[in-house]
This record gives C-alpha cells, sequence and structure tokens, in this order.
C-alpha cells in the first residue's frame, strides 16, 4: 500500500489524477475524466501526439482520446510553451521579421565595391530562420555600402542602415529596434521573476502540507524507540517471572520428595 501511495503521488505530480478505492482494497485511477486503471485492469495508458504546428499535446493511446490535463508537470509545460514562451517566441519574430524587411529594403538599393547591387543583407523571414546573406560572409567586398557605383569610400547606405537602430518602426508599434529588443527582455525578466517567486511560495506551502501530514501518519524514531525499550523491560520482567516460578516450583517438588 506505501509503495501504490508514492506511485500515485508521483503520478499527482505529472498531471491532475482522479482516484476511487474500492471495496476490496484497489484503486481506480482517471486522468482529465477517462478511466486508465480499473482495479488490477488497465484499461489504457497514454501517449504525446502532435497536435498540429508540432505541439505536442496528450491523449489516451487505445482510445485516442485527447485529455484535459488542469494540473501537474505536464500541463505547467504546455502551459509555459503555448503562455509566456509563444509570446516571447512571437515578439522575437516580430522583431526579426522587421528587422530583415527594414535592412533589406535599405540594402539592396546600395552598390558594392564591384558596381553590383540589388542583393539582400539578411537571409529567412522569422528569428529561426534569420542569417546573413553566406555571399558577405565569404566575400565582405560584395557589401552594397555605397549610395551610387564605383564611388570608392562612400558610406551613405552604411551610414542609413546605421540610423535605423534609432528609428521609430511601425511594424513595432512606433518603438526602435533597440526599444523594441528591450521591452521583450524586460518582459520576460518580470515574467520568470514571479514564476520564481510563485514556485518558491507553493514549495514552502507543500512542505508544511507534507509536515503536517507525517505528523500523523509518519513515524517517529524516538517514539518508536522508547516503544522498543518499554517491550524489552517488559520483556525482562516476565522473563524474571517465569524464572522464579521456575525456582519455586523446583523448590516445592524438592520439598515434597
Amino acid at each position: 500500500m506505501d509503495s501504490r501511495e508514492q506511485a500515485l503521488e508521483n503520478l499527482a505530480g505529472l498531471a491532475n489524477i482522479q482516484t476511487n478505492t474500492n471495496a476490496n482494497g484497489t484503486v481506480d485511477v482517471s486522468i482529465g475524466g477517462t478511466q486508465l486503471i480499473s482495479g488490477d485492469q488497465t484499461l489504457d495508458t497514454l501517449q504525446a501526439y502532435d497536435s498540429g504546428n508540432g505541439q505536442f499535446l496528450v491523449r489516451t493511446t487505445t482510445g485516442g482520446t485527447p485529455l484535459t490535463l488542469t494540473g501537474g508537470s505536464i500541463q505547467g509545460t504546455i502551459d509555459a510553451r503555448d503562455g509566456a514562451l509563444k509570446t516571447l517566441r512571437d515578439g522575437l519574430d516580430t522583431l526579426a521579421s522587421s528587422l530583415i524587411s527594414q535592412i533589406n529594403g535599405i540594402y539592396s538599393s546600395g552598390y558594392d565595391l564591384n558596381g553590383g547591387t540589388g542583393a539582400t543583407f539578411f537571409t529567412g523571414t522569422d528569428a529561426n530562420t534569420m542569417a546573413v546573406n553566406s555571399s558577405l560572409q565569404t566575400d565582405p567586398s560584395l557589401l552594397q555600402a555605397a549610395g551610387v557605383p564605383g564611388a570608392t569610400g562612400d558610406n551613405t547606405v552604411a551610414l542609413a542602415l546605421a540610423k535605423l537602430g534609432s528609428q521609430s518602426i511601425v511594424g513595432l508599434g512606433n518603438k526602435s529596434f533597440t526599444d523594441a529588443f528591450g521591452a521583450q527582455v524586460g518582459s520576460f525578466g518580470f515574467s520568470l521573476s514571479n514564476a520564481n517567486t510563485e514556485v518558491a511560495n507553493q514549495g514552502a506551502v507543500s512542505q508544511m502540507l507534507q509536515n503536517q501530514r507525517d505528523s500523523v501518519s509518519g513515524v517517529s524514531l524516538e517514539e518508536e524507540m522508547a516503544n522498543l525499550i518499554t517491550f524489552q523491560q517488559a520483556y525482562a520482567a516476565s522473563s524474571k517471572i517465569i524464572t522464579t516460578v521456575d525456582q519455586m516450583l523446583q523448590t516445592v517438588i524438592s520439598l515434597k520428595t
């Protein structure tokens, strides 16, 4: 029973479970309203599945029933993925997409040392695919920094690109790239700080409840040692009585003979 209780506690840490103790002592287990264990029979198991766009959720293996989880570390991970992390990811994608379009819009009109023009500085469309044009990484002379062809030392386009850092961008809520990035980092840091505070608070509550439960159902080594000494003394006293009675019987028998 102790092993089963520990297994149920471990399971409760992963997902919201409902249990029911039967008359014969077995336990039924349900998760998200779907019964998985009935007595000593396994009705179904769990599996992760792709609900679309790589977002994995949980369902029953045999029945294929999607489960609505309302607690546990699994749902916590899902909430973080689809909540704070998604907000951060979407914000970074918006920032990256705007950076790519703004820089490429100015850069593509410039000229490199060979008079070439029309190339892009960045490839990709979001934070995940964003990268510097591979041709620039192998040949810096292809950098389109000049405003007119054949003007060695002309940095008109380069200066225009540098000024983008402090300009307000409509796609970023009229914030500059620097301010938009700072807002993203600050918002995530604030959310992370709140999450750490909540974890610390919940950990203190959990420990308090654990201590209260142990005070009722836990084993006290001091109390068990005291009981052991009491039993040992009682045994010694009983042994003394038996020895005394045996000696009395031997004395009585010897008197009769």
